[in-house]
Order: structure tokens, then C-alpha cells, then sequence
């Protein structure tokens, strides 16, 4: 028996982990080096995995005529749910880009003296990437999910058009002239 809100209540469960990982979070306290070590790991980190979920996007995306497209865009429910997750990755995934970004040049700052801030915000951007990285693998769990659904049916993949024989070389000639 499915549920029918099943992914909203994963959904709404991960950001209460995000919020409880940042509560719980103040009771580690990070030095000056710390918090700057920390904040490029989280930046190569996201970089990394942006990157990837944008490679994997354009391959589902791109294609509309593959099977993964039809499954997801065929029910109503799965289609909004694909589109809150794809919206939260790429949102969270750049705006934590964006604030280490920020946080990097007010470490560097030295008329920047607001300790307590930098330490509220490097929190805040770890447990903003542990709620991008539950989606994440949720994104590559629903995704595998589909493409090894059914052993006995082949993934239908669109064939590139086939370029006329003679064109490339045509436009080379024309091009020497």
C-alpha cells in the first residue's frame, strides 16, 4: 500500500534534521582556523556535488524522450515532488556556494571582529548542507530507482540525427573560400 504523502513527510523530516543539527551544533565551538578550513571543505564539497547533480539534471532533462522523463512527468503528485526537489538542490546548492563565498571574505576581513556572527553562520551553512545533501541522495536514490526499475524492459534512448552525408564536408570547402 503507498502512501500518497509519503515524500512530503521525508521532505519535511529532513529540514527538522537540518534545524536539529543546527541547534545541537552549538555545542561544538570552532576556532578562527577551524571555522575557515571548515567553510572551504563545505565549498569544495558543494561545488563538487553541484556540478554533478547539473551533469545528472541535463541527462534526465535533456532527453525528453527517455523513460525516466515519462515516469516522472506522467503523475501529477511525482512531477511537483521532482520539481520541489530539483528547486530545493539547486537552490540550497548555490546559495550555500553563496554564503561561503560571504563567510570566506569576512574571515579574511580584519576589521571584520564579530565572532559570534562567523560562528552563528558557519552553523547555519553546515546544516544548510546536510539538508542539501539528504535531498541529494534522495535525488540519486529515486533516480536509480528508476533506471534499474525493470530488468525485463530496455531504457529507450533517443538516437542522435543523422547527418547527411557530404554536409561536413561541404561547409569545410566552404569555409576555405
Amino acid at each position: 500500500m503507498k502512501q500518497e504523502n509519503f515524500t512530503w513527510k521525508i521532505f519535511a523530516t529532513f529540514v527538522f534534521i537540518a534545524v536539529l543539527i543546527f541547534v545541537i551544533s552549538f555545542a561544538i565551538d570552532l576556532n578562527y582556523e577551524g571555522n575557515i578550513k571548515f567553510i572551504e571543505i563545505i565549498l569544495s564539497s558543494s561545488s563538487i556535488s553541484i556540478g554533478f547533480f547539473g551533469t545528472i539534471f541535463t541527462f534526465i532533462f535533456g532527453l525528453k524522450d527517455n523513460n525516466i522523463f515519462r515516469i516522472i512527468m506522467k503523475n501529477e503528485n511525482s512531477k511537483l515532488q521532482f520539481k520541489t526537489l530539483n528547486v530545493s538542490l539547486i537552490f540550497l546548492g548555490f546559495g550555500i556556494i553563496i554564503l561561503c563565498i560571504i563567510m570566506i571574505a569576512l574571515l579574511y576581513n580584519q576589521n571584520f571582529d564579530s565572532y559570534s556572527f562567523i560562528n552563528v553562520m558557519v552553523k547555519l551553512i553546515f546544516s544548510l548542507l546536510v539538508l542539501y545533501y539528504l535531498f541529494f541522495s534522495t535525488y540519486l536514490f529515486i533516480i536509480t530507482k528508476l533506471v534499474f526499475k525493470d530488468e525485463n524492459k530496455e531504457i529507450v534512448t533517443v538516437e542522435s540525427p543523422k547527418i547527411k552525408k557530404g554536409v561536413a564536408e561541404a561547409k569545410i570547402e566552404e569555409r576555405k573560400r
